[in-house]
């Protein structure tokens, strides 16, 4: 009985067919009927090196034959799910391993959180943890994943710089803000804002911050 339950358990990480519907847990894709809706999706933001924890939870007073969690990949109308964790408390012994982009990188928690360590930009996206539960059917739970990548400061000239007395002179410095967060440029002189009398320009681009002062 337990084998059965446990490559039932297996063969749902791969056709994920609803067996219930319960409202906001699943997609309208889903092939449920009756009461239907967008699920609500939790966004959990990461730095790029660091470790993170996706946060869902289950009661464990019910009869659960496994724990899933699987990355959606591709286009959001035909994406797939790819398995990164499963935990089968039925199994001989009880079966909790990563999977796939996570393997040796994923732990679950006892209330069916995911903690993920040294994430990368290739862990980005959404997520989803499946139950299934004897003779109740599946609940789902989605988290998207977003991971930010610390900006690259260059300046563009030598450092130090020396220049003659009541001349003028223009710093250039490069902030490259691809997948970060950059929401001000300041320059700063001996640890303060520059002083009023310098003028400064703020250029951006599609690709990066150029903030000058002369």
């Amino acid at each position: 009985m337990c084998l059965n339950r446990v490559a039932q358990a297996r063969k749902s990480t791969r056709n994920f067919r609803k067996e219930t519907c319960s409202s906001n847990i699943f997609p309208p894709s889903s092939g449920c009927h009756g009461n239907q809706g967008t699920p609500t999706v939790r966004t959990i933001r990461a730095m790029s090196g660091d470790t993170v924890t996706l946060p869902a939870s289950y009661d464990v007073s019910l009869p659960v034959i496994a724990v899933t969690w699987n990355k959606l990949e591709g286009p959001e109308s035909e994406s797939t799910r790819v398995g990164v964790y499963m935990y089968s408390p039925r199994a001989n012994g009880s079966l909790s391993m990563s999977l796939g982009p996570l393997k040796g990188r994923a732990t679950l928690h006892l209330n069916g959180s995911l903690t993920v360590s040294d994430v990368s930009v290739k862990d980005e996206g959404q997520y989803v943890m499946t139950t299934l539960v004897d003779g109740l059917g599946q609940e789902e739970t989605y988290v998207y994943l977003e991971v930010i990548v610390p900006p690259t400061v260059t300046v563009g000239l030598q450092i130090p710089l020396k220049v003659p007395v009541n001349t003028s002179v223009t710093l250039n410095c490069t902030v490259s803000k691809k997948r970060a967060m950059v929401k001000k440029v300041m320059w700063l002189k001996d640890g303060r804002s520059v002083p009023s009398h310098i003028k400064r320009r703020e250029l951006e681009d599609t690709s990066h911050f150029r903030y000058c002062t002369a």
